[in-house]
């Protein structure tokens, strides 16, 4: 019984308190520095009659052309952020890639399949784009989490 209680009252306690190790998520991009260029509200598409935008995250210097990671953020398909994986991306930039945050449509606003089309929409573009912004279009990525993962999957 004692080991019950001890069970109950750990569950209880975690509860409680928020994780230590919890992420938290920026609320805006990143700011230009020496090393990267934050370029952000670029339009990538439209969808549902709206404008579909993507942050790029690129490194200041350097010739390029640069390969590109395309970060989708996770939520459950309802919510997120673009910003959630702008720190990734700048880490990537000051590497020598580029980072391109997007945003989708989520599922309040356009069901199955809308959000895989916005990030093929999203690849297609960085594709049609890539001397412009020195994205090397033979070697672009995808990774996310979550929802952002699955969508990575789909996008494979």
């Amino acid at each position: 019984m004692r080991i019950v209680i001890a069970l109950a009252l750990v569950i209880v306690l975690g509860a409680a308190y928020p994780a230590p190790c919890q992420p938290t998520y920026p609320d805006r991009w990143p700011e230009n520095t020496d090393k990267v260029i934050v370029q952000p509200d670029l339009v990538y598409g439209t969808g549902g009659g709206r404008e579909l935008k993507l942050a790029l995250i690129s490194p200041r210097h350097g010739k390029g052309p640069f390969p590109a990671v395309v970060f989708i953020h996770g939520g459950g398909w309802r919510a997120g952020s673009p910003y959630h994986f702008s720190r990734q991306a700048r880490i990537l930039a000051e590497k020598g890639y580029i980072g391109a945050c997007i945003e989708y449509r989520l599922s309040p606003e356009a069901l199955f399949p809308g959000a895989i089309e916005d990030v093929k929409c999203a690849v297609r573009w960085l594709r049609a784009h890539a001397s412009q912004y020195r994205v090397n279009a033979k070697k672009i990525g995808v990774s996310g989490g979550s929802a952002g993962g699955h969508l990575s999957l789909l996008a494979g």
